[in-house]
């Protein structure tokens, strides 16, 4: 059970990287004027500062792509835990001087399924920041080469 909890702490830790992600990816959106929401202000992209948000689009894409990688590991390791997981586990007790503590087979079971579902949720979630990096990458090239004409 203890390796689940840290499991669950480095899963929660990517999650909110994740949504530091998305946020930064909307507020370039919005100073770029990359999108199609009427509730969302839509800047010009002629007046932004490009090495600022060249710089911005690329740092978001590291922290996206190192959380993505983060994930896809710990992916691999709950499925290997699910695959070598056996009854030896079931109805064990575990605990450091003298204190213990009871964990079903079931609560392990129902820990292992929980963090492997977020950690692929949070995959598709990353693909998509990804390709919203792509597509704003793509907006910033052209008016860049026009600049530098």
């Amino acid at each position: 059970m203890i390796p689940l909890l840290l499991t669950e702490n480095v899963i929660e830790t990517c999650h909110l990287k994740l949504g530091y992600s998305d946020q930064d990816l909307n507020d370039l959106e919005e100073k770029i004027g990359q999108h199609e929401y009427l509730n969302r202000p839509r800047g010009d992209p002629l007046k932004m500062d490009f090495e600022a948000t060249t710089r911005k689009i690329n740092s978001t894409g590291n922290r996206v792509a190192l959380n993505a990688a983060r994930l896809q590991s710990y992916t691999q390791i709950l499925e290997k835990l699910t695959e070598f997981k056996d009854d030896t586990f079931q109805g064990r007790s575990c605990g450091a001087e003298g204190l213990e503590v009871q964990v079903s087979g079931s609560e392990v079971d129902d820990k292992l399924a929980y963090l492997l579902d977020t950690c692929r949720i949070l995959l598709i979630q990353a693909e998509y920041e990804e390709k919203r990096i792509a597509g704003l990458t793509q907006a910033v090239r052209p008016i860049t080469r026009m600049l530098h004409k």
